[in-house]
């Protein structure tokens, strides 16, 4: 399985002036650090989670479909599918006609075949599903609140730990409130291929 991001949100959940009322810095001139700092802090919050904070585009490829004609897709919420393509006995990627499967939207989303599970051919690959999710998504469900305040603190915690490497001593790579910021949204993403 390889599940690659497309396109990235074309802006944070955390914007610039929120980062820095929160850190307390009044310059600007480390704007270009926080901006960073806020990137790496809700990618750190959306592997804890699972969930996809702000819209983006992504691309799953597997093996093969499931026996049971239900693709759960990873990164909930699933906002829309915009290609499900799947290896034909030459080799060739073909696309499936929208009337081929319907899409489950939400957290978790699925992609469910109409009609019977295609054969493959046993090559990585075989299965291609081009699809938009995420929290914050224009329209869609809002980024939970202790989310956001989890990115802002792991921001803060970046902030204030860079370049600290003294013998010692033990960092913490994420400030205590962490854990209990994220803990009531966890999401696993399981491959069921039997």
């Amino acid at each position: 399985m390889q599940n690659v991001l497309v396109a990235a949100p074309q802006a944070e959940p955390v914007s610039l002036a929120e980062a820095r009322a929160y850190l307390r810095v009044t310059s600007t001139s480390e704007d270009d650090l926080i901006e960073q700092l806020v990137t790496a802090a809700r990618l750190r919050v959306e592997e804890t989670t699972g969930y996809a904070l702000g819209e983006q585009r992504r691309k799953l490829t597997i093996e093969r479909w499931p026996c049971s004609g239900v693709l759960e897709i990873p990164n909930p919420p699933l906002l829309s599918v915009q290609s499900v393509k799947v290896r034909d006995a030459d080799g060739a990627m073909q696309t499936l006609a929208a009337e081929e499967y319907s899409v489950i939207e939400g957290s978790p989303g699925s992609v469910c075949l109409t009609g019977p599970v295609p054969t493959h051919y046993g090559r990585p690959g075989s299965v291609e599903v081009a699809y938009t999710c995420g929290l914050g998504a224009e329209g869609g469900e809002a980024i939970p609140k202790n989310l956001l305040v989890a990115i802002k603190a792991l921001t803060l915690h970046l902030y204030d730990m860079r370049g600290l490497a003294v013998a010692g001593t033990i960092v913490s790579t994420v400030p205590a409130s962490y854990d209990f910021l994220t803990a009531s949204h966890h999401y696993r993403y399981r491959l069921h291929l039997s």
